[in-house]
């Protein structure tokens, strides 16, 4: 039979008045108590910290689909329809030209420029959708060093872009969180009547040209054609003599 184990009990000390004062409150109670013991201080300020937030939000600019802080950014090139594939390039590298002179002017060094003609490269952004192939068409992607010069270069590059480079539309983009906006004000014109429509769409891109706020303002009606309606009998005999 084995012996039974034995514990031996410890006299309980209680701790001194002087060690009890020596003991280190931690920061966090120690906050907690100032807080509870100027409570209705804190209740007042704590009004006063929710109505400066709430003045503040309301100075802030809303957005939709607000711009993305990032090192990429795009341009667009749309010459006319019937441009052919020689054209597009040149205009793009012109374009390449100019973005390189306003980047060295403003000190904004870019550490990489690619340019794809006929069609829009490979999906780079997970909201933009590659521009189908066609000759009168390019893209640019631009690659900053730094994030923060994409917001200030991409206005002075529209400008000089728009300024210099004639018979192209350009757009120079930013990257967008949301989906793809595109052109932040459309306006749709319908109708039965093509005469009509078309006169109606010219009066308002004349009003929207005239606002000074507007700019690059378009239309999508394309290239003017023809078109010529055969009926067809087939009860009625063909012949190609």
């Amino acid at each position: 039979m084995k012996p039974a184990s034995r514990y031996r009990r410890k006299p309980f000390a209680p701790t001194s008045p002087r060690a009890r004062r020596n003991v280190r409150t931690p920061a966090p109670a120690h906050i907690g108590q100032l807080a509870i013991r100027h409570r209705w201080l804190v209740l007042l300020a704590s009004f006063a910290i929710l109505a400066a937030g709430g003045f503040f939000a309301n100075s802030l600019k809303k957005q939709f689909f607000p711009k993305d802080l990032s090192y990429l950014a795009y341009i667009d090139i749309f010459l006319p329809e019937d441009a052919p594939f020689n054209l597009a390039n040149r205009t793009g590298q012109q374009v390449e030209n100019i973005v390189q002179q306003v980047s060295a002017e403003e000190k904004r060094p870019l550490e990489s420029l690619s340019t794809f003609v006929g069609g829009g490269g490979p999906r780079f952004w997970y909201s933009l959708s590659p521009e189908p192939h066609h000759p009168n068409y390019a893209q640019i992607v631009l690659l900053f060093k730094d994030k923060h010069d994409t917001g200030h270069l991409l206005p002075r590059l529209q400008e000089r872009l728009s300024r210099e480079v004639a018979g192209a539309r350009i757009d120079v983009r930013q990257l967008e969180t949301g989906d793809a906006v595109g052109l932040p004000v459309a306006i749709r014109v319908s109708g039965e009547k093509i005469e009509a429509l078309r006169a109606a769409a010219d009066r308002v891109r004349a009003i929207l040209k005239a606002n000074p706020k507007a700019a690059r303002v378009r239309d999508d009606w394309g290239r003017t054609g023809s078109m010529w309606n055969s009926p067809l009998t087939p009860t009625a005999p063909t012949s190609l003599e």
